[in-house]
């Protein structure tokens, strides 16, 4: 369950809670498949790299690129210890248990991990158009996205850069979009990491994007328990035709 704020229509503050994830896993023999409300792969591995979600969302769930979890079925199977590929079959709709139409999100995703700590991945997905969306205004097309992804870890730090493609962004034929993100953390000690990151997005057509520009993200993590994780950070936007804005925060992380 997850449990958020949120504005309604008069500005005040409110609380709404939502289920995230529901789901069944098997294991075994190389494969796995997850069935239910699931966490998809098409971005776990960046995610994890990043490793700072309750201080910023990755690059594809914050561009409005992919859903972190969709009805469906995720499957793969482990050719080696060095590839595996996974495939997605999915609601497309994000968290929402009736499907509206028979629209759907095809994906498959290649896994390679040639040394101890390195680590590349190619995905690609088609998105159909959820009914939902269906906008007579503009000629509408399927959108397809591609992703790739390379990542280095160790004891001492960890750094990732992803590049992504989407055609038809928000399913308008005439509106492609691309960006990357670039991160990393530095480990002090066990408890205390610094880290750091930097994205840009950017669409080409005639639509524009309020979330088009870069962001750079800086900061200070200590977790004194394991379950506890608090970061005083820093956060730049600068909008692609506008002035930068500036934050100074402080994010917690809390799991029981």
């Amino acid at each position: 369950m997850n449990v958020e704020t949120q504005s309604d229509d008069n500005e005040n503050t409110e609380f709404n809670g939502y289920l995230k994830n529901a789901q069944v896993d098997w294991r075994g023999y190389g494969f796995f498949v997850s069935v239910g409300l699931v966490n998809l792969k098409q971005f776990s591995e960046q995610e994890n790299f990043w490793g700072h979600r309750y201080v910023f969302k990755s690059f594809q769930e914050e561009y409005g690129i992919a859903f972190c979890e969709d009805i469906g079925v995720v499957a793969g199977y482990e050719f080696t210890p060095v590839i595996s590929a996974d495939i997605a079959l999915t609601n497309g709709e994000g968290r929402k248990f009736k499907n509206m139409d028979n629209h759907y999100k095809y994906g498959a995703g290649v896994t390679v991990k040639p040394i101890d700590g390195l680590i590349f991945r190619l995905y690609g997905d088609i998105y159909n158009i959820p009914k939902f969306l269906t906008d007579w205004d503009i000629i509408q097309k399927d959108q397809y996205s591609l992703a790739t992804f390379v990542g280095y870890q160790n004891q001492y730090f960890s750094i990732g850069a992803e590049y992504n493609r989407v055609f038809n962004y928000k399913f308008n034929s005439k509106q492609d979009a691309n960006g990357y993100s670039a991160y990393t953390t530095i480990n002090i000690t066990p408890k205390m990491h610094i880290y750091g990151r930097f994205d840009y997005f950017d669409t080409a057509g005639n639509m524009k994007y309020d979330n088009e520009g870069h962001a750079i993200i800086c900061g200070f993590e200590y977790s004194p328990i394991r379950q506890i994780r608090i970061s005083p950070n820093y956060q730049s936007w600068k909008f692609s035709k506008g002035k930068r804005e500036n934050f100074l925060l402080l994010s917690v992380e809390c799991k029981i």
